[in-house]
């Protein structure tokens, strides 16, 4: 009787089969046996009590509830990551954007004096903020308006951003971006590099 009782406290009915013999009678576990083989065969072929569909249900409601939460939040913090041609750029914005500009600086620009790093700092922040959002376009490639700088095009690139006002000039060498502020006359010309 006990184990009927704790699985109906379950929702699980299981018979109650009463037999008699000789000086007694009551629950006949024999019985009971019998019964649960019956109702287990009929489980395997495919006929699950109500209770079992009721459940089932519940259970895949939950399973798909869960998957739908757990790809959500999955997706909600993932970081976009830059996709440039120029793997220089992607190796750039990644290091920059996984690090505080103060560790980037003492690492990627390791060599430039503390005057130019000055310079840098807020231009990187922009960089920073906007990471995934440039418009990468090489110099001699850019249509747009764009300073004279004498020839010495290898490796300049113009980055555009629509929430920035001012385009941005770096000039890559030795496989980095080495540069990020130019030193011009005016906004006609650049002639130099910090």
């Amino acid at each position: 009787m006990y184990v009927i009782n704790a699985a109906a406290a379950a929702n699980i009915k299981l018979p109650q089969m009463k037999g008699a013999w000789p000086n007694g009678g009551g629950y006949n576990p024999g019985d009971l046996g019998e019964d649960l083989r019956e109702q287990n065969k009929s489980i395997r072929n495919g006929n699950l009590p109500k209770i079992y569909l009721e459940m089932k249900k519940k259970m895949i409601r939950k399973l798909v509830c869960s998957l739908v939460i757990v790809i959500f939040c999955y997706s909600c913090k993932k970081k976009v990551e830059p996709q440039y041609k120029n793997p220089i750029f992607t190796t750039f914005f990644k290091k920059l954007n996984n690090e505080s500009i103060e560790e980037f600086c003492k690492t990627y620009y390791k060599d430039k004096p503390k005057e130019y790093l000055d310079l840098y700092i807020p231009i990187l922040q922009s960089l920073k903020k906007y990471n995934s959002e440039f418009i990468v376009t090489e110099y001699n490639q850019y249509v747009g308006e764009k300073p004279d700088i004498d020839g010495a095009t290898q490796g300049v690139y113009i980055l555009e951003n629509k929430n920035l006002k001012d385009k941005i000039f770096i000039k890559i060498e030795d496989n980095k971006v080495k540069y990020i502020v130019p030193i011009g006359k005016g906004k006609e010309n650049i002639i130099g590099w910090l």
